[in-house]
């Protein structure tokens, strides 16, 4: 699957809020939690990702754009995840039990089109300053207090699609391309790996 730039987004009218998807950044946990404010949830066999639609901005500058006019009366958040733990969880999600992960890293990730191991800033753009909010995926109970406050209702952002299995440890080699591939997001997003 080869990403064409596109960033996904969620905007929801009432109450205003838009909400930014990183993919492999606990969309799913987010989305859930935002169900109820679409009508939801959706029905046990609905996924998640279609029941709540998309509305894809065609680049990072165009979401800028969006977010500085038509979105900005609206609640703009996103969820960021550290670069590393984001890209084994995108690795292993993967369908293909026999690839190694160190060699993956060193060899076949900086020709990677797939949006899910896409570097963050390269989805979100350069500027941070276009969001109210920007929680980690760390901070889960951070993240819920924060809406909670905004959107003056109680919300319960779910862990889902926590990773199982066995895992190879990254080797130093694989770790320092990974590091130098998101190298961007670490310095945006102020990771310090």
């Amino acid at each position: 699957m080869t990403w064409d730039r596109s960033v996904p987004t969620h905007p929801i009218e009432r109450p205003k809020v838009v909400y930014v998807e990183v993919p492999k950044a606990g969309c799913t946990s987010v989305k859930t939690m935002l169900s109820p404010l679409k009508g939801g949830p959706p029905q046990p066999w609905e996924d998640v990702h279609h029941w709540f639609g998309y509305t894809h901005a065609r680049d990072h500058h165009q979401l800028g754009e969006w977010m500085r006019g038509r979105w900005s009366r609206y609640f703009r958040f996103t969820v960021v995840r550290e670069p590393v733990a984001r890209f084994e969880s995108y690795f292993y999600g993967r369908m293909n039990p026999e690839e190694d992960i160190n060699e993956y890293a060193l060899h076949q990730l900086a020709n990677d089109g797939d949006i899910h191991a896409a570097r963050q800033v390269d989805i979100l753009g350069p500027f941070l300053s276009i969001f109210d909010f920007v929680g980690r995926l760390e901070y889960p109970q951070q993240i819920t207090e924060v809406l909670q406050h905004q959107l003056r209702r109680k919300v319960v952002m779910p862990h889902l699609n926590a990773s199982e299995g066995e895992r190879t440890r990254l080797n130093r080699e694989a770790l320092r391309a990974i590091r130098s591939h998101y190298r961007a997001d670490f310095a945006l997003l102020g990771y310090g790996r």
